[in-house]
């Protein structure tokens, strides 16, 4: 076995190694973008339940009801408060995941690089070969025919 097929059993398992480091980061993206979406969704409602309090006119609420609405909307803010963790937490690990894949892909890279040199040394080395015998042949050939004159 040649030097360039090892290397191109390394490249291989490099190669496999890069698709899965891709597929993850590519799941930690679509996970950071469903968690945004989310916090997104929490700031909408929040919004609409404030807009809504403020257009309601203050005769329509009671004490107790101005209240509720005020506690429903400060749990709003702490569900909002815990979706930007989940938030920044996604996106940190997408970052890592990006950061490994990006790894990963530049070392199958250069993988590739040394086997497409190693087959191009191979390919120079066959050829310097072929070159060398068909020059032993051709004097061979030289020689007997100087024999055979004489």
């Amino acid at each position: 076995m040649t030097r360039s097929n090892r290397m191109k059993v390394v490249h291989n398992y490099a190669q496999t190694k890069e698709t899965e480091a891709a597929t993850m980061a590519s799941s930690s993206r679509n996970a950071f973008e469903q968690q945004k979406d989310r916090l997104s969704q929490l700031h909408d409602y929040r919004q609409e339940y404030w807009t809504k309090l403020s257009n309601t006119k203050s005769s329509h609420f009671n004490a107790a009801s101005l209240q509720d609405y005020r506690i429903f909307i400060s749990r709003i803010d702490q569900a909002i408060e815990q979706q930007q963790q989940v938030v920044n937490s996604a996106e940190q690990d997408h970052k890592i995941k990006q950061q490994d894949w990006m790894h990963k892909r530049t070392k199958a890279k250069a993988i590739e690089t040394v086997v497409t040199n190693l087959e191009e040394k191979e390919r120079k080395h066959a050829q310097k070969v072929e070159q060398k015998d068909m020059d032993e042949q051709g004097q061979k050939v030289k020689i007997r025919f100087y024999e055979t004159e004489e």
